[in-house]
């Protein structure tokens, strides 16, 4: 009986295999481009509703095994293409697929948290995206210059025209008055440092000893400019508090998510590429021209006798900037790997930007290696990076010394010759005090920044649980990024002003060491329940962060013999400073997709503990929750409307670092010495101890995304609100206690704004194909609360030169400045403030913004791609306008007779003097106290990009070099090109102090700004 009963059991289940056996077939298919019929490289297939897939090859070939013999529907994927689903009927044993490209990039995936990700049609918040390939379209000095223009909702602007750098990412509006600025970056799911470390120039420019002592005015340089471009696969901003609340405490500025490129699925693939151009000077200033030598003796004096010649002129800003040096990029890079084995992506750059100023000039040495393998359940992916960066920033920006460049400049008539003479030697500059001659300062002087920095992280992806129903991954990332970053700055014995100290000769060298280091630890759990189409995903993780800064300076004067040494100098002095922080999160996350993908419903709640804060061990806690539904096949010309709410916390914790001391604490000055005896004295502000507070972001944000004509225009309408509480102040405290402020948690601000991008496909054909997105966005800002009175903002120099007055019921960024009708004797108007005497005159935020971006191509060749921004409606204070009224210098200035008869008469308006007076009346208005003269508007249109490019037919490729190319293409590029602006100094984008929340506006003296032109070819080996 028993042997019965087994050979029953074994021919049962051998009849079972056999039925097993005969519902599985292999499906094969090729999947090509709907619109050109070319092959799709690499599709991913896979069976809707199981785990059965497979990746086809580079031909677009696939072959799906063991997929059930009954009806099915193939879901193909690739990146760049929109999804596809393929019905396959039972039996059918091949299947031919068409994708179309997502020339809009409705269905890319985005990620949504630590360790998650959700396609854009299913987003309930606005993310902007920007592929490696828009970043390449014309070589990118740094990744944050790349995103000018690109950015929906973000002002990306340039603080100088210095080479490497020195830009401000600011999204949604300025959030804070004392905190950071900066958004969080995050590369390969590490946060990575973009601290910008002062030079120290201020010990040759004492641009810090006036009127504000700020360290900021050295020109400084983002240390986000480090990063190569052409390493990037994606970029993604998360514009808001609550998309980016699952970053905490860091990510009330935003955060900027960095994704490098891996390794792609076949054979080795060699890329090079080679662009050379040159930098060009695109603006000037311009100098007074005088008639005749009575005219030039009556503002210089009776040395002006010495030097005039009639009808001769010496054009110094040419002399100084008009330098065309050859630069090149040069970048090659090779990837490849198998589907189920070892994924690899190396390269190596070498970019050289020769300055338009002598002894200036931005190179970039790097080399990137990344590695995914899968070993059993778990998929590994490291990634590293080893990069040199080296910049030479000249000399420019505020001075009290009048040795930058344009403060030297702006009181130099154009009627003496500053060239170097045929003995070697360079004038001196008789007419300003120290004889600095600004031609000189840029031959002789060196301000060179070298940094090495080390990116290296690890993710570990481990499948713990995988079936129909529940799938449990736990994602791991550690990671460290490590720079180091020296300073030199030589200013020699020969330099005419050296000597005017008494101490010839000065040599700067500074070190600063920062580390970040990451670990994070997230597991996600999906569960799909089964029929409806819901899927569960949980997930939950926490992070330890933990950044190290140390800067150690040495300063010395009086040089002997010349020598480019600190320990020559006779005079030397030692600085140090050194922060540490450590922060810790944790967090829980749900999202629900259901109604057959329709509905997307997310809530998170994190926690944040920082040492930064007043009382490291209290912690705080930032909830989120957003909704998304989607109105798909709605017939006409409307493919899906869907509707997104959400709503978040983020923070902007308490500064910590060397520049600016930690905020929570009283700083104390150790270098006092008392009868011999070391000792050390309190600084001038008391720290915010225990109490003080991260700023707290609450965001509404709410919007609507329209697609239509079958995928080929899309439209994004976003609306948004952002309150921020417990702002950190600093307030004057009584003279009584022995100090000047003292910092608190006490105000609110409200942000609120409106963003809109429209994507369109005109045509798509074989023959011609035209891509175009356009974006608009504008914010405006109010304080609404403030615990103190009304005070000047501590970004800026006095109010009388025009200023930021921090007051309840105005906008954050309000310009203010003095006005003779909001005085008793005047007649007070709308714009006049609370502070008597005092008015409005300006806004440094944009009332808005627009990109535009279009892209051509024609027949697969040839192509061409355009990127113009349009700023309107913000203001400058124009302070080096200011100086060259003052020294009698400006184009425009007039006569110097008509200034004293402005200046007599006492009944001159200056409030009509905005913006049509020359030089001279404009002097006279200022000097009669109206401020609005030279705070000037500042709006523009920029051709940021523009990119002609041609792919060499495939025969010819061929047959070039011994067919050693499978495709090259040639390209020749632009980037600001023009600027159509009627603002009067060098360059409406402009900031004197950096990366600023408040203050960014203010022109002094700043690096001038270049167009940039380059040919090069791209190739394929």
């Amino acid at each position: 009986m028993r042997n019965r009963l087994g050979l029953l059991i074994t021919l049962f289940m051998l009849l079972a295999t056999a039925g097993l056996t005969a519902q599985q077939r292999t499906i094969r298919g090729t999947v090509t481009d709907e619109v050109t019929a070319a092959p799709v490289a690499f599709p991913q297939v896979a069976v809707r509703g199981t785990n059965i897939g497979t990746v086809g090859d580079e031909n677009g070939n696939f072959a799906l095994q063991n997929a059930p013999s009954g009806a099915i529907t193939l879901v193909v994927t690739r990146i760049g293409y929109r999804s596809v689903e393929v019905p396959v009927a039972a039996g059918a044993t091949t299947a031919t697929v068409l994708m179309t490209v997502d020339y809009l990039q409705v269905e890319e995936l985005v990620v949504t948290g630590r360790a998650t990700e959700a396609r854009r049609i299913n987003l309930p918040n606005a993310v902007e995206s920007i592929t490696g390939e828009e970043l390449q379209e014309v070589p990118q000095q740094t990744i944050d210059k790349a995103l000018q223009g690109r950015v929906t909702g973000a002002v990306v602007a340039s603080n100088s025209g210095a080479p490497g750098g020195g830009l401000q990412l600011n999204i949604r509006g300025s959030s804070s008055i004392n905190a950071a600025a900066e958004p969080l970056y995050v590369i390969d799911g590490v946060v990575v440092s973009n601290i910008a470390i002062p030079s120290n120039a201020n010990e040759v420019t004492n641009a810090a000893g006036g009127s504000n002592p700020s360290l900021e005015q050295d020109v400084l340089q983002n240390r986000i400019a480090d990063i190569n471009p052409d390493d990037i696969e994606s970029i993604e901003v998360l514009k808001g508090a609550s998309a980016a609340a699952i970053y905490g405490v860091k990510a009330s500025n935003g955060v900027v998510i960095i994704t490098t490129k891996r390794g792609e699925v076949g054979p080795p693939r060699l890329r090079g590429s080679f662009m050379g151009g040159y930098f060009d000077l695109s603006n000037k200033i311009g100098s007074r021209v005088f008639g005749d030598v009575e005219e030039a003796v009556e503002s210089l004096g009776e040395t002006a006798r010495d030097f005039f010649q009639p009808g001769v002129v010496y054009d110094h800003e040419e002399a100084l900037a008009g330098r065309n040096a050859f630069s090149w990029d040069a970048s090659a890079s090779v990837s490849g790997g198998a589907s189920d084995g070892l994924q690899y992506f190396g390269s190596a750059t070498w970019k050289n930007d020769e300055g338009i100023i002598q002894n200036t000039g931005f190179e970039r040495e790097s080399g990137r290696v990344n590695l995914r393998t899968r070993l059993g359940d778990a998929d590994i992916n490291i990634n590293t990076s080893v990069i040199r960066t080296v910049a030479g920033r000249g000399l420019t920006n505020n001075d009290n010394s009048q040795t930058s460049y344009f403060m030297t400049l702006c009181c130099t008539p154009n009627i003496i010759d500053l060239s170097q003479q045929s003995d070697g030697t360079y004038p001196l500059n008789v007419f300003v005090g120290n004889g600095g001659n600004p031609i000189q300062t840029a031959a002789l002087m060196e301000n060179d920044e070298e940094v090495w920095r080390l990116m290296t992280s690890a993710n570990v992806d481990i499948g713990l649980i995988e079936n129909d129903q529940h799938r449990f991954n736990l994602v791991t990332t550690a990671g460290v990024d490590f720079f180091s970053q020296e300073n030199r700055l030589f200013s020699p014995p020969a330099l005419h002003f050296e000597s005017f100290d008494g101490k010839p000769g000065t040599a700067l060298l500074s070190n600063s060491d920062n580390l970040n280091f990451n670990v994070n630890v997230n597991g996600i759990w999906r569960y799909t329940p089964g029929a409806g189409g819901t899927t569960f995903t949980t997930s939950a993780g926490f992070n330890y962060d933990r950044t190290e800064l140390e800067i150690s300076r040495l300063i010395g004067r009086d040089l002997t013999g010349g020598k480019n040494k600190v320990d020559a100098a006779v005079e030397v002095q030692i600085r140090e400073n050194q922060a540490q922080v450590e922060d810790f999160g944790f967090f829980l996350q749900e999202e629900i997709l259901t109604m057959d993908n329709r509905l997307l419903v997310t809530g998170m709640v994190r926690f944040d503990q920082s040492s930064a804060n007043g009382d490291p061990s209290e912690l705080f806690i930032f909830p989120k929750g957003a909704i998304s539904y989607r109105f798909p096949d709605l017939g006409g010309i409307f493919d899906e409307v869907k509707l997104r709410a959400a709503v978040g916390q983020t923070a902007n914790q308490p500064l910590c670092d060397p520049r600016d001391g930690c905020q929570k604490f009283t700083s104390l000055v150790l270098d006092r010495n008392i009868e011999g005896i070391g000792g050390f004295a309190l600084e001038g502000t008391v720290g915010g101890g225990t109490d003080l507070q991260p700023e707290r972001m609450t965001e509404f944000e709410g919007g609507v995304d329209i697609t239509a004509f079958d995928g080929r225009a899309t439209l994004e309408l976003t609306g948004y609100v952002q309150n921020v509480d417990d702002l950190i102040i600093e307030a004057t405290t009584a003279p009584s206690t022995g100090f000047v402020d003292v910092i608190f948690n006490g105000g609110e601000l409200r942000n609120w704004g409106f963003e809109t991008a429209l994507g369109v496909t005109p045509i798509a054909s074989q023959k011609f194909t035209w891509v175009s997105r356009t974006s608009f966005f504008l914010n405006r800002s109010e304080v609404t609360r403030l615990d103190v009175p009304a005070f000047e903002a501590d970004a800026g120099f006095a109010l009388f030169l025009g200023g930021f007055f921090i007051e309840e019921g105005s906008a954050l960024t309000q310009i203010v400045g003095t006005d003779p009708d909001c005085t008793g004797a005047g007649t007070p108007h709308e714009g006049c403030r609370s502070l008597a005497g005092h008015a409005k005159i300006g806004n440094s935020d944009p009332d808005f913004n627009m990109g535009f971006t279009n892209s051509f191509n024609l027949g697969g060749n040839l192509e061409l791609f355009t990127l113009f921004e349009w700023r309107y409606g913000q203001e400058v204070i124009n302070l080096t306008e200011l100086l060259y009224d003052d020294g009698l210098n400006s184009p425009d200035f007039g006569s110097v007779g008509d200034f004293f008869d402005l200046l007599d008469t006492g009944t001159f308006d200056g409030s009509e003097c905005h913006p049509d007076c020359n030089g001279g009346e404009r002097l006279a208005a200022f000097a009669l106290g109206w401020s609005q003269t030279y705070t000037q508007p500042a709006s523009f249109l920029k051709a940021r990009e523009i990119s002609l490019s041609y792919t060499l037919p495939e025969s010819f490729t061929s047959s070039l070099f011994g067919g050693l190319f499978s495709r090259a293409r040639i390209r020749a590029s632009a980037r600001n090109l023009f600027t159509i602006t009627n603002y009067r100094g060098l360059d409406p984008e402009v900031s004197n102090f950096g990366n600023q929340q408040v203050g960014r506006a203010i022109d002094v003296a700043p690096f001038p700004p270049s167009r940039s032109l380059w040919l090069g070819i791209d190739f394929d080996l």
